[in-house]
C-alpha cells in the first residue's frame, strides 16, 4: 500500500499508511481542515466564547426568553402574527451570528478564520431566506398533529435552547466559556433544525433546513470527532444527531 503524507501538525515521524477508502477519505478531510485553520486547541475556542459572552451579556438570556415566548405564542395563538415574528427573529438571529459573533464582536475571525467564513457563508443566506419568507410565503405556520415528529422536533428545540449548554456544563464547560443559543452557531443551529422539522411549509424553508442540517453534520464532525489538537467538544454530538434528523425530515417532505 502506498503511504500517505504525514498528518499535518503531527509530532510523530512515523507515516500514516493508506487503509480502506473510508479511512483515507477521513484522513484527507482532517488534513484539509487542519491546514485551513492551523493548529488550534479547545482552550483557544473556549477563550473566544469567554470574550464574546462577556461582551454581549445579557443578550444571550434575552434571546432565549424571546424564542420561548414566540414558540408559546405560536402554539397558543397560531396565525400570521407569530409566524411573521418568528421569521423576523430567525432572520435577525442568523444575521447577528454571521456578522457580530464571527466578525465584529467575537474573535472567531482572527482565531478560526476558515470556520468563521464557512459559517457566515451559510448563515447569511439563511438570514436572507427567513426575511424573504415573510413576503414570499404568506401562509401562517400550522401546528402539526401530535405524533413522534412533533415531539422529536420540540425536543430538538429544547435541546438547542436549554439542554445544549446544560450538557456542556456537565462535561465541564462553565459560563462564559460555552456557546449559548441565539448568540453562537451550534445551539442556534440545533434549535432552527428542530423548528423547521416541525413547521417548514415551503421550498425556501426546506432549503434552509437542508443548509442547516449540512452545516450541523460538518460542524459536528470537526468539533466532536476530529477535535482540536486531540481535544473534542463532546456536546456537539447533538449537532450530528439533529443534522441527520433534519435531513431525514427534509427528504421526506421534498
Amino acid at each position: 500500500m502506498r503511504p500517505l503524507p504525514e498528518d499535518v501538525g503531527s509530532t510523530s515521524a512515523s507515516r500514516v499508511y493508506a487503509g480502506p477508502l473510508t479511512f483515507r477519505a477521513w484522513t484527507n478531510v482532517k488534513r484539509i481542515i487542519i491546514q485551513a485553520e492551523g493548529i488550534k486547541t479547545v482552550t483557544t475556542l473556549l477563550d473566544c466564547f469567554d470574550v464574546y459572552n462577556r461582551r454581549i451579556f445579557p443578550l444571550q438570556a434575552v434571546m432565549a426568553v424571546v424564542a420561548i415566548a414566540l414558540l408559546a405564542l405560536l402554539f397558543l395563538l397560531p396565525g400570521m402574527t407569530p409566524t411573521i415574528l418568528i421569521r423576523v427573529f430567525l432572520g435577525l438571529t442568523f444575521g447577528w451570528v454571521a456578522v457580530a459573533c464571527l466578525f465584529l464582536v467575537g474573535d472567531m475571525r482572527k482565531k478560526f478564520p476558515f470556520a468563521a467564513f464557512a459559517t457566515a457563508a451559510g448563515y447569511i443566506p439563511l438570514a436572507v431566506i427567513f426575511i424573504a419568507d415573510i413576503f414570499s410565503a404568506p401562509a401562517a405556520y400550522q401546528i402539526p398533529g401530535a405524533g413522534w415528529r412533533l415531539y422529536a422536533s420540540v425536543f430538538v428545540m429544547v435541546w438547542g435552547i436549554l439542554l445544549y449548554p446544560l450538557s456542556g456544563y456537565v462535561i465541564g464547560h462553565r459560563y462564559p466559556r460555552l456557546p449559548l443559543f441565539g448568540a453562537m452557531p451550534c445551539p442556534t443551529n440545533i434549535f432552527a433544525i428542530g423548528f423547521l422539522t416541525a413547521f417548514a411549509s415551503n421550498r425556501l424553508e426546506i432549503i434552509a433546513l437542508v443548509i442547516l442540517s449540512s452545516m450541523a453534520i460538518i460542524g459536528s464532525v470537526k468539533a466532536a470527532f476530529l477535535g482540536y489538537s486531540g481535544e473534542r467538544i463532546r456536546e456537539d454530538i447533538a449537532m450530528l444527531v439533529s443534522g441527520l434528523y433534519g435531513f431525514m425530515i427534509g427528504l421526506a417532505v421534498i
